[in-house]
């Protein structure tokens, strides 16, 4: 669903931080308040880009609700459904007020802009939740495992969709992990198989960092060996990290500790010379 699906709705759509800012419906509307009885060329120009960005989202949320048929909790799926709902209504409402701008046209935007950011609003409201849901169909409950999915439910991290991992060639040890984070994040498998994969890599570094601790101390003058050691130190704390989410349950500390166990792998490869 869910997570790609609820994040950012309002940064996107949301008030300008300060000053009309015509790429956000608020500074949008302030725009049209004020060039309401002349409308200026730029004014219906931005009035024309907010109306295709809105039937582009609007699209998009549809070809996510079309793509999870029966699969999503009924209190989310009609939370979407009402988003897009909103979404078309706004997009008339541009194209009106382009095709005709004036004053009853304005007030009919402005009372469908503030329907869609409170749509938006309450979608968030479950990006932002403080309490675990499921990746999947996005339901909450009592239950650590969503009786649906069968899979945990997690808090949300509202930033994990602006998340841009480095892309790094890993191992087959790396591999499995980021497969089974990969499931667990998008409500396909549960952290029981996350905790699993974990445990190879968990060793593996765990040898490293043993043997590198043992040649410091064999060989204090290599300056090579700190960076080494300080990298694998990174990534264990990253395996340590996504280990405590079978008790915190945060999507967020599942995502830095990848970022982390992904940070060793790639400090690893600049730092091993290779060998051709």
């Amino acid at each position: 669903m869910a997570s790609g699906y609820l994040d950012n709705l309002i940064s996107t759509f949301g008030g300008a931080p300060e000053g009309p800012d015509p790429s956000r419906l608020e500074g949008l509307l302030e725009m049209a308040r004020a060039e309401v009885e002349q409308p200026s060329d730029e004014l219906l120009g931005h009035i024309q880009r907010m109306k295709d960005r809105v039937h582009a989202a609007g699209q998009e949320r549809q070809g996510h609700l079309d793509a999870r048929p029966g699969e999503l909790d009924p209190h989310v799926f009609s939370l979407i459904e009402a988003n897009i709902e909103a979404c078309r209504t706004l997009e008339r409402s541009l194209d009106g007020f382009h095709a005709d701008p004036g004053a009853v046209i304005l007030e009919q935007l402005e009372q469908d802009a503030r329907a869609f950011l409170e749509s938006c609003d309450r979608l968030s409201e479950l990006a932002h939740s403080s309490q675990p849901i499921c990746p999947g169909c996005g339901s909450s409950g009592p239950e650590p495992s969503c009786p649906h999915c069968e899979v945990d439910r997690l808090i949300p991290d509202p930033e994990g969709a602006e998340r841009d991992f480095e892309q790094v060639q890993v191992n087959e040890e790396f591999m499995a992990v980021f497969n089974a984070y990969t499931r667990v994040i998008n409500g396909q498998g549960g952290l029981a198989e996350l905790m699993q994969a974990l445990q190879p890599l968990e060793f593996s570094l765990l040898e490293a960092q043993a043997l590198l601790q043992q040649a410091v101390e064999q060989a204090p003058e290599d300056a090579s060996l700190p960076p080494l050691l300080r990298t694998v130190d990174t990534a264990l704390d990253g395996v340590n990290r996504m280990h405590a989410v079978n008790e915190n349950r945060s999507t967020r500390e599942l995502n830095e500790g990848w970022s982390q166990v992904l940070g060793g792998a790639a400090g690893l490869q600049k730092l091993i010379p290779r060998h051709e």
